[in-house]
């Protein structure tokens, strides 16, 4: 398939499995599970999911959730959209925001040492 294709395939599958997870997944009480990202191997094998989880404390329960209904969370998936083959899901925690949260602090850090030199 080709790139704008692919970016397609993961827009819908992100629209889709964002619908599916907030109406049929629970979690635990004033837990925020959000799906941050989406990339589907080009044979359409397996398809990579990356979530953020507030409070972040809760984000090894909610993976556990996940991978727990793995299977009815693909289920419900084929039958909102028509692929030549359903990917496997994979999901994975997003710490793209923590990242830059810690390079934030380095370089605050380093501007405060130069300041006091």
């Amino acid at each position: 398939m080709t790139v704008h294709r692919m970016e397609q395939v993961d827009s819908v599958i992100h629209h889709q499995l964002s619908r599916i997870i907030a109406r049929d997944i629970e979690f635990p009480p004033d837990v925020l599970v959000t799906l941050t990202r989406v990339k589907t191997a080009r044979d359409l094998a397996v398809c990579k999911v990356w979530i953020t989880v507030l409070p972040a404390v809760y984000v090894h329960t909610a993976l556990s959730v996940l991978i727990r209904k793995v299977k009815e969370i693909e289920q419900l998936l084929s039958h909102h959209i028509q692929l030549k083959k359903n990917p496997r899901l994979i999901f994975m925690e997003d710490v793209t925001g923590e990242r830059a949260l810690e390079m934030e602090e380095i370089l605050d850090t380093l501007k405060t040492q130069q300041e006091d030199d």
